[in-house]
């Protein structure tokens, strides 16, 4: 704890406010980042994750020493577990382009579905909705196209079950 002559620059997360960096990023264009005076890491790896390239954190042997950071900064046996969590948030945050992840690629077949037959349905025969079904798997035809295939004319004949493939 701090000293009766000492001042304590702990701050609430009350009186954070990381919105305000969207602002700096926004008005400067440049790059930015965060002196983290609260106690614990979460505001530290939260300003990563709001964009900031530069994280300072102060490092202290223990934090009841006297002096007004070391109630708020980490201790040195802290400091890697700190670190891999910061780089743990840069990968979780990923890229701003969506495209489908490992696990989703491998997920796909299993999870993705396909425009099927809900009844037979028979060549130049129009699709209504009680003849079309979502459904597993994914070799059809993809289920967005649901709505352009009503009315659409077959052909083929399909059987209930089948994978529509127009």
């Amino acid at each position: 704890m701090c000293g009766a002559d000492e001042v304590s620059n702990e701050v609430k997360f009350t009186d954070i406010n990381l919105n305000v960096l969207d602002t700096y990023k926004t008005e400067f264009n440049l790059p930015f980042g965060y002196s983290d005076h609260s106690l614990g890491t979460l505001v530290s790896v939260a300003a990563l994750a709001k964009e900031a390239c530069i994280i300072e954190k102060h490092i202290t042997l223990d934090r009841i020493m006297s002096g007004p950071d070391h109630r708020t900064s980490i201790e040195t046996n802290d400091s890697l577990e700190f670190v891999n969590a910061i780089r743990d948030v840069e990968t979780i945050l990923g890229s701003i382009k969506k495209a489908p992840t490992n696990a989703e690629q491998q997920n796909m077949l299993i999870t993705h579905k396909s425009l099927v037959a809900d009844s037979n349905i028979a060549i130049v025969e129009v699709f209504i909705q009680k003849s079309l079904a979502i459904k597993r798997p994914v070799s059809g035809m993809s289920p967005y196209l649901y709505w352009s295939m009503l009315k659409q004319t077959t052909h083929r004949n399909y059987s209930e079950g089948d994978i529509i493939d127009e």
